[in-house]
């Protein structure tokens, strides 16, 4: 639709046929080279939902950066140091988790994002008091232990070191699809304790089976 694109680029003052281009073609490396492919509308939609939030992103970023500014007299520079300081706005959200009936990668991210901001507030805050009150000579048993045993390390750690750039990687393949990457990550982590290769295939067999019997939208 030209008089949409024409909108939301007049929206956020961007050229019209660039909008187009970056949301309906991508671009695929083939052996040593990139080559243009159009996207279909499935993927120019999620390319379309993929822009948006990293629009949002920026103007969530824009807006605290231009609060803490606006403390500190309009001073960017004053306003970045004082970042962490009682002169700025700081915001810290815990994101909630959330099992959906179909679970994206921006679910899963969120829920990564969750698990880091948790591990942060462990370690600032219990894990400090805990070094405290051990240097004072307090010894608190068991209420002493470490306080990150709810924290999900081996998780965390498989998204960090290999799932995230698995996925990465399959984004760049022309025929890659949710089951291609399913198959990667558990033939890379066959022997991994989180994962258990069984129980996933299970349940992406029952998803395809429940999806192709679904009656047409």
């Amino acid at each position: 639709d030209a008089s949409a694109v024409s909108a939301a680029a007049a929206a956020i003052g961007a050229n019209p046929v660039e909008l187009s281009d970056a949301l309906c073609i991508r671009c695929i490396k083939a052996g040593g080279e990139w080559v243009k492919a159009h996207n279909t509308r499935a993927q120019a939609e999620a390319a379309r939902d993929g822009f948006v939030q990293a629009l949002f992103a920026g103007l969530f970023d824009w807006t605290v950066e231009a609060i803490n500014s606006s403390l500190c007299d309009g001073d960017a520079g004053q306003a970045a140091a004082a970042v962490g300081s009682a002169a700025a706005v700081g915001i810290l959200d815990i994101f909630g988790f959330e099992q959906l009936a179909t679970n994206s990668l921006e679910q899963l991210c969120i829920n990564f994002a969750n698990e880091k901001l948790q591990e942060l507030f462990v370690a600032m805050m219990i894990d400090a008091a805990n070094a405290l009150y051990k240097a004072e000579g307090v010894d608190l048993g068991a209420a002493g232990a470490d306080a990150a045993s709810g924290y999900d390390h081996g998780v965390v750690e498989l998204l960090e070191g290999s799932i995230f750039r698995l996925v990465s990687e399959q984004c760049t393949l022309p025929r890659a699809t949710d089951e291609t990457l399913l198959e990667v990550i558990l033939s890379k982590h066959a022997e991994h304790p989180i994962l258990n290769p069984d129980i996933y295939r299970h349940n992406a067999a029952t998803a395809a089976a429940a999806a192709a019997s679904a009656p047409p939208a």
